[in-house]
């Protein structure tokens, strides 16, 4: 279940190319390759095995593999290596760029499909590539529980010195409530004594005047 062939063509012309050996297919796929639409996604059947590709923007992904494979592997292999190619290179290429440009792309493919033509070897280094994204994920979380905790330490900080400080205040004022109290009351008494006094002067005065005293 091994994936024999794989190639990239733009506008009809191989542009970097990678076979496990010589064999007919090289040419019925470089043949394929002039024929596909420019945006498709398919698979022939030739014999006990497969040819399968997809295009975008004149570019195409095309691979050549048992039919025991199934689908779902070379077209992951497809995106896998559309995505690198395109994230290397980018999806309009220049007019005429000499072939020899993507060479070094080559070892790229080789490498890719000995990855995905061991499904088994495929599913391990998925479950590991998960784990890592797990792991990195709880670490971020973990990261930023950290930094929330440092900022829920100075809320926490903020909220004791304002709490302090409610209290201080609520104690001041109701010390300056009873200071005014005090004042009130003794501004309450002086009048009170005052206006006694005046009526009492007052009422002397008529006495006398009346000569009742």
């Amino acid at each position: 279940m091994t994936i024999l062939y794989a190639s990239i063509g733009y506008k009809g012309q191989v542009l970097v190319e990678q076979c496990v050996e010589r064999a007919s297919y090289v040419d019925t796929a470089r043949a394929l390759l002039t024929k596909i639409a420019p945006y498709a996604k398919k698979s022939y059947q030739v014999g006990g095995h497969n040819f399968h590709y997809i295009s975008e923007n004149d570019l195409v992904f095309i691979c050549f593999c048992h039919e025991k494979l199934g689908f779902a592997i070379p077209f992951d292999f497809l995106m896998d290596i559309q995505s690198r190619f395109t994230s290397s290179y980018g999806n309009n290429l220049p007019f005429n760029t000499p072939s020899s440009t993507y060479d070094p792309f080559g070892r790229v493919l080789e490498e890719r499909m000995r990855f995905y033509s061991n499904p088994g070897a495929n599913k391990i280094n998925m479950v590991k590539d998960q784990v890592s994204m797990v792991k990195d994920e709880l670490t971020n979380t973990l990261e930023k529980t950290i930094n929330r905790g440092e900022k829920i330490e100075i809320i926490v900080d903020k909220t004791e010195k304002l709490r302090a400080e409610s209290v201080q205040f609520k104690s001041n004022s109701v010390q300056l409530k009873r200071k005014f109290w005090w004042q009130n009351k003794r501004l309450t008494i002086i009048i009170t004594l005052v206006v006694l006094i005046i009526v009492g002067c007052i009422v002397l005065g008529l006495l006398k005047y009346f000569k009742v005293i």
